[in-house]
C-alpha cells in the first residue's frame, strides 16, 4: 500500500507542477504606456480656428441627449396651469430660497418666482417667458439661478430657446431675457464662484453645438462658440472660472474634439482633436491650468487600448505628447494635480507629470503602492522572464516530485524497519491466506 499511495502522490504533484508551468508561460507581454506624437501635428493656431467637420453617427449611450427637450408641440385642449416647487440643483448657501415655476400649457408659458422655502412667500417680481422649462440649476453659493425653456415659434415655424437668471436672494429676474432661434438647451452649468455660466445649445438645421456664455451678475451674454460634434459629457470648469472644457465626439466616436472656452469672452481658446472616444468628463487639476481627457481606442484585434491627453486650458493646446496605455485604465489626481495615477485593468499603475504629460513605465504596484506579483507578468520585464522561470520551475518541480519526495516518504519507513529489527517495535506477522 505505501508504494500505491507514494506513486500516486508523485503523479499528483508532477501534474500540478506542469500546470503551473504552463500557467506561467502563457502569460500576456503588455505594452508601456507611449507617448503618441501624431496627435499633436495640428499647430496650435490651427487648433484655435476651430474644430474639423465631423460625421455626427450617435452610437454610445447620450447622458446629455435625456436632458435636451423636445420642441413643445402646439397645445390641443385647454388645460389647467401646472405649479412646481422646485429646489434648483447645486448646493445653496441661501438655503431657504426655492423656485416656483408655473406652466401654461394654454399660452405655452413658464412663469417662474422665488420664494421662501418655509412660507412660500414670493419674493421679488414674477418672471413669465415662452416655452415650458427644463430643470433648473443653481450657482453653487445659491445665490443665482439659471432657467431655460423651448417652445415652437409659429411665425418660423422654428424651435426656439429661452434663457433666464434669477436672483435667488432678491428674487426676480438679473438682467435680460436671453433668445436663441433654431436650437434647443441641452445643459447649464456655473462657474465655482456663480458669476459665469455655460449653457450648451443644439442647433437644429445644422445639428452644431452652441456654446453660450453669460455673465451672471449682469444676466448678460458675453459671447457665443459654434462646435462641431456631440458633447456625451457635461462641461468641465476651472477652478477660477475663466475656463470651460468641453468635450465632442466626432466621427461616429472613432475621435473626440476638446474645445477649451474663454469663458470671460465665450471664444475659443482652442480645440484639440484627439483618438478615441470620452466616456468621462475632463479632470481638472486644482490650480485649474490642466484637464486630463481620457479617452477609450477601440480596436478588433489587439482589444481596447486608453489615452491619456493632458491639456494646457490657458493655451488651450496639448501640455505634451498624447500617452497611450494598454486595456482599459483609470485616471485620478494626486494631492494638487501635478501627479496623476493611471491605474490599468490589468493592474499596472504609471505615474504621470501633469506639467509635461511625461508617464513612467509601468509598473506592478498595490495600494497603498505593494508589489502586485501578478501584474509583474504582465510588463515586459515579466514576460522576459516568464520562459525561464517555466523552465526552472518544471525542473525544480520534477526533481522534487522524483527524486526529493520519495526519498522524505521512504524514510518513515526506514525507521520503522530498523526499530523492528532493534526489537523497540514488534515484529509484524505474516497472514497465511
Amino acid at each position: 500500500m505505501t508504494g500505491v499511495s507514494t506513486g500516486h502522490l508523485v503523479g499528483y504533484v508532477g501534474g500540478l507542477a506542469v500546470a503551473l508551468g504552463i500557467g506561467t508561460a502563457v502569460l500576456l507581454n503588455a505594452p508601456a504606456a507611449s507617448a503618441d506624437a501624431s496627435a499633436a501635428a495640428p499647430s496650435p493656431s490651427s487648433g484655435h480656428a476651430g474644430t474639423a467637420k465631423s460625421a455626427r453617427v450617435h452610437q454610445r449611450t447620450n447622458t446629455l441627449a435625456a436632458m435636451k427637450p423636445a420642441p413643445t408641440r402646439k397645445p390641443g385642449a385647454p388645460t389647467a396651469s401646472v405649479t412646481l416647487l422646485m429646489t434648483a440643483a447645486g448646493s445653496a448657501t441661501n438655503a431657504r430660497r426655492d423656485l416656483s415655476i408655473a406652466y401654461d400649457p394654454v399660452g405655452d408659458k413658464t412663469s417662474v418666482t422665488v420664494v421662501d422655502a418655509t412660507t412660500s412667500s414670493p419674493i421679488g417680481s414674477t418672471v413669465t417667458v415662452d416655452g415650458s422649462a427644463g430643470a433648473p440649476v443653481r450657482s453653487a453659493d445659491g445665490k443665482r439661478a439659471l432657467i431655460t425653456t423651448t417652445f415652437h415659434n409659429p411665425a418660423t415655424d422654428k424651435v426656439e430657446a429661452v434663457a433666464v437668471v434669477m436672483d435667488m436672494t432678491a428674487g426676480g429676474q438679473i438682467g435680460n431675457t436671453l433668445g436663441y432661434v433654431d436650437a434647443s438647451p441641452m445643459s447649464a452649468s456655473f462657474a465655482p464662484d456663480g458669476t459665469r455660466a455655460v449653457v450648451t445649445l443644439f442647433l437644429e438645421s445644422t445639428s452644431q453645438i452652441w456654446v453660450a456664455t453669460l455673465d451672471t451678475k449682469t444676466g448678460t451674454q458675453t459671447g457665443t462658440a459654434t462646435l462641431d460634434g456631440y458633447p456625451f459629457v457635461a462641461p468641465v470648469w476651472n477652478t477660477d472660472g475663466t475656463r470651460v472644457v468641453i468635450t465632442l465626439s466626432q466621427l461616429g466616436g472613432e475621435t473626440t474634439a476638446v474645445a477649451v472656452i474663454d469663458a470671460t469672452t465665450g471664444d475659443v481658446a482652442g480645440t484639440i482633436p484627439v483618438k478615441g472616444y470620452a466616456k468621462t468628463a475632463p479632470i481638472m487639476t486644482a490650480d485649474g491650468t490642466r484637464a486630463l481627457v481620457t479617452t477609450t481606442i477601440d480596436n478588433s484585434n489587439s482589444g481596447p487600448s486608453t489615452r491619456v491627453t493632458v491639456i494646457d486650458t490657458a493655451a488651450g493646446w496639448l501640455a505634451g505628447n498624447p500617452l497611450t496605455f494598454p486595456g482599459t485604465a483609470r485616471v485620478s489626481l494626486l494631492g494638487d494635480g501635478r501627479v496623476a495615477l493611471v491605474t490599468t485593468n490589468s493592474g499596472l499603475v504609471s505615474f504621470v507629470d501633469t506639467r509635461g504629460a511625461n508617464a513612467t513605465p509601468l509598473l506592478p504596484l498595490l495600494p497603498p503602492f505593494g508589489f502586485d506579483l501578478a501584474a509583474f507578468f504582465a510588463t515586459p520585464l515579466g514576460s522576459a522572464l516568464a520562459p525561464g522561470l517555466f523552465v526552472v520551475g518544471f525542473l525544480g518541480s520534477a526533481i522534487l516530485a522524483f527524486y526529493v519526495l520519495p526519498a522524505i516518504l521512504w524514510v518513515p519507513a526506514l525507521i520503522t524497519d530498523a526499530l523492528r529489527g532493534s526489537g523497540l517495535l514488534p515484529a509484524v506477522a505474516a497472514t497465511v491466506v
